[in-house]
């Protein structure tokens, strides 16, 4: 599999009763019951493009035209995506789920050194978000510390369940 199968793998959960549960804001928000096969690769195939595209589109933004245009693409990509959760979900019912749950099936999802890699790219870009700041780009350093700090939390967590 690569990243943006696993990715899209991980927002997905099998429950005792064997329905696929859908987890549109990971391990923060409650997950949805998805009604049919057909539903369920529709939103598989929207999620791995979503991360997809939005990964090369922010990336050649910050190269091309700077944080500022990253940022605002980031967050016009951000409300487009709850647009298309709210339309997903909007016939599914709510799972039964704990988050605890939902972050233990994620953590045996992903393969150990895949969560150290991505335990240590999130702490090595929270350092390098430190360095933005300190050059005197306080809205970037910040935003890269905020965010990828919340990522190294997040596979610090996972990689706790793993063992």
């Amino acid at each position: 599999m690569n990243l943006f199968s696993d990715a899209t793998e991980v927002a997905f959960q099998t429950d005792s009763r064997g329905r696929t549960l859908f987890f549109p804001w990971g391990v923060i928000s409650k997950g949805y019951v998805v009604p049919d096969a057909g539903t369920e690769q529709r939103i598989k195939t929207f999620y791995k493009y979503y991360y997809l595209i939005g990964m090369v589109a922010v990336i050649l933004c910050l190269v091309l035209l700077g944080w500022p245009v990253a940022i605002v693409l980031g967050v016009v990509g951000f409300a487009w995506y709850a647009i298309q959760v709210r339309i997903y979900v909007r016939r599914c019912d709510p799972a039964d789920v704990s988050v605890r749950e939902h972050m233990e099936d994620i953590a045996r999802k992903y393969n150990l050194p895949a969560l150290w890699g991505l335990f240590a790219v999130s702490v090595v870009i929270v350092l390098f978000g430190g360095a933005v700041l300190l050059m005197g780009e306080l809205v970037a350093g910040i935003t890269f510390m905020l965010v990828f700090g919340l990522f190294a939390g997040l596979y610090g967590t996972l990689l706790r369940l793993r063992k």
